[in-house]
């Protein structure tokens, strides 16, 4: 049986909560939503509970080719640009391949 694309971001996910607590030492709570300008919100994959620190999660699949989907290059480039209107002191990509 395989595992769709969004169980399987959900399981690294996971994995990456359970790595940030052990590093970290605090608690992560998924599917944090956060005001990032006057009008908008995003949805955190991860989030503390003071809300410095933030985490997006990507699991990235590469092509037949070996090269990296240009659809995950946006992706990144959003997720630097949300990142920088959050106001979180640490904003965390973590990407896996």
């Amino acid at each position: 049986m395989t595992t769709s694309n969004k169980g399987k971001g959900r399981v690294f996910q996971e994995r990456c909560r359970t790595v940030l607590q052990q590093l970290l030492g605090c608690h992560f709570e998924a599917e944090v939503p956060l005001a990032i300008s006057p009008r908008g919100t995003h949805t955190f994959d991860l989030a503390n509970a003071e809300r410095t620190i933030v985490v997006e999660c990507t699991a990235v699949g590469w092509t037949e080719a070996g090269s990296i989907p240009s659809a995950k290059i946006v992706q990144l480039r959003e997720q630097s640009s949300t990142f920088a209107t959050s106001k979180a002191t640490r904003p965390v990509t973590s990407w896996s391949a």
